[in-house]
């Protein structure tokens, strides 16, 4: 939006998948690397290093990356993401189905709200989990992060009242006659 500065959290996501979208690009060439001959191949630290000069010289943002983070990852290790997502409540076919249900009530003509997707969630993972699902549900702050892993399609906006007049211009007479 224009003239209005993002949030620290939409700093740090934008900073997290820039820095994961160069990691992967490193962890791919050391696996090219592992393909050369023993002594002309790159270690961990001088395809980091390369990967940074790379940031810098083509978006001008230095990005640091660890050379252990791309050991573990070019031996088949997970993300902190794949990792998170593996001890989620919700899988990622579940999130989609609620993603698509706010969507449609969106385009039904009722704004996002936090407690309609509170109950969404809390029915699926009810019916789903069962007994080991808390009573209370999901936590306080969990719509409100699940709306910031989502804000490309979910957006908050405070809904407005029609004007006085434009209310009263909709009833039965004035409908039959448009």
């Amino acid at each position: 939006m224009v003239g209005k500065p993002k949030s620290l959290l939409d700093k740090h996501i934008i900073c997290r998948n820039k820095h994961a979208a160069l990691m992967s690009w490193a962890v791919e060439a050391y696996h090219a690397e592992l393909k050369k001959p023993k002594k002309e191949r790159d270690g961990y630290r001088k395809v980091c290093l390369k990967f940074e000069v790379l940031s810098i010289q083509e978006t001008g943002e230095p990005i640091k990356l660890c050379h252990m983070t791309l050991k573990r990852l070019a031996e088949g290790g997970k993300t902190c993401q794949e990792a998170n997502e593996e001890c989620s409540w919700l899988s990622l076919g579940e999130e989609e189905l609620i993603v698509n249900f706010l969507c449609e009530t969106v385009a039904h003509g009722f704004s996002f709200s936090h407690k309609r997707t509170k109950e969404a969630v809390d029915k699926i993972l009810a019916e789903r989990l069962g007994d080991e699902f808390p009573t209370e549900g999901v936590g306080v702050n969990w719509t409100y992060q699940f709306q910031k892993k989502h804000q490309d399609c979910l957006k908050i906006a405070c809904s407005q009242p029609l004007e006085e007049k434009r209310g009263r211009a909709v009833n039965p007479a004035n409908d039959a006659l448009w």
